[in-house]
């Protein structure tokens, strides 16, 4: 273990135990999936991946189900796109740009 990266276990209630292994990622492309959770529910923003030179496209959604009804307001990624010193990206949620939350990702995308 080094101090880019944590392994370790979790043990269940049950017993069970699940080994995992985590490496920081540093220079790796933006693109992929991040998602967190916010007051309007669960955001997610989708970066696909761009060639050399070029901003890489963006777009998400908040979702949020309330009395059976879904309720969607639109993710904003804070430009210019850049990691955060934690491995996610900013993201404002519909026009309330003074509110910023961090989306940590999920998966790479193919190829990165």
């Amino acid at each position: 273990m080094s101090s880019d990266a944590i392994e370790g276990s979790l043990r269940e209630e049950t017993g069970d135990a699940r080994s995992f292994s985590a490496s920081q990622v540093h220079d790796a492309p933006l693109a992929g999936v991040y998602d967190s959770l916010g007051p309007c529910g669960h955001l997610g923003l989708i970066i696909q991946p761009s060639s050399a030179g070029e901003t890489p496209a963006a777009q998400g959604a908040c979702l949020k189900t309330v009395n059976g009804a879904d309720l969607v307001e639109q993710v904003n990624p804070v430009m210019p796109l850049a990691r955060s010193s934690n491995g996610g990206v900013a993201v404002t949620v519909g026009t309330n740009l003074e509110q910023v939350f961090i989306l940590r990702p999920l998966l790479p995308a193919a190829g990165s």
